[in-house]
């Protein structure tokens, strides 16, 4: 009877053993992703009978590699639970603001013997950040299956420089020009399952030149790995 009892007593704390809680410290890595589509792609995905973040992310990815969408970014960055990260790929560009009027001013005598230089007439300036941003806030439950996720990606791009003044003087070319920027910027929170794709968002990106309809559509997907800290060296 006792070898019984001991094979019994251990088949009933097997299932106890599997069930157990992971208790290793975890980090949550966010994967973003902004895929680009024609608007008709987008109508037909979304009507099909299955739309859900998963099956989404799998046919666009699909579509991606006969070349009907496009891949155009992906952010990765990783942090603890109720821990704000920011992950940045830009490019400072300062531009003028304010400009002093030709002729506000006389412009001096070129000194002798020294080159000639084009008086300055920017008076203010700024600095934008163009290229990619992305902040998250993950909290992660306590099974670990479930992510809250406050997130906040965000692409900015120069796409031309406007004349608002024309001025040609002896140098030649001085006229007033000023930037024009795209931005394309999601704020939202989510809960989402871990592991999972979800499409948390669709953006429709201005052309540069009047156009009678949408041509394209931006779609971001996120996705929150929960990795266990190895215990191995």
């Amino acid at each position: 009877m006792r070898p019984i009892t001991i094979a019994l007593a251990a088949s009933l704390a097997m299932p106890a053993l599997a069930g157990a809680a992971d208790h290793r410290p975890k980090n949550l890595r966010v994967c973003v992703q902004f895929v680009e589509v024609p608007h008709p792609v987008l109508t037909e995905l979304l009507a099909g009978p299955d739309t859900a973040g998963p099956v989404l992310h799998d046919k666009a990815l699909a579509l991606a590699k006969d070349g009907t969408v496009k891949l155009l970014e992906s952010c990765v960055v990783m942090c603890r639970s109720g821990q704000k990260a920011t992950v940045e790929s830009i490019c400072e560009m300062i531009y003028p603001t304010e400009y002093e009027p030709p002729g506000h001013e006389p412009i001096p005598p070129p000194t002798p013997k020294k080159p000639s230089v084009r008086p300055n007439l920017f008076v203010a300036f700024e600095t934008r950040n163009t290229g990619t941003t992305l902040e998250v806030e993950p909290t992660l439950s306590e099974d670990g299956k479930i992510i809250d996720l406050g997130i906040e990606p965000e692409i900015d791009q120069l796409i031309r420089l406007d004349t608002f003044m024309e001025h040609v003087d002896k140098w030649g070319d001085a006229s007033s020009r000023m930037p024009v920027f795209a931005t394309w910027r999601l704020n939202t929170g989510v809960t989402l399952m871990a592991g999972q794709f979800e499409m948390i968002g669709v953006i429709t990106p201005k052309p540069n030149a009047p156009v009678p309809a949408v041509l394209r559509k931006l779609l971001v997907f996120v996705r929150v790995d929960v990795l266990p800290v190895s215990s191995q060296p």
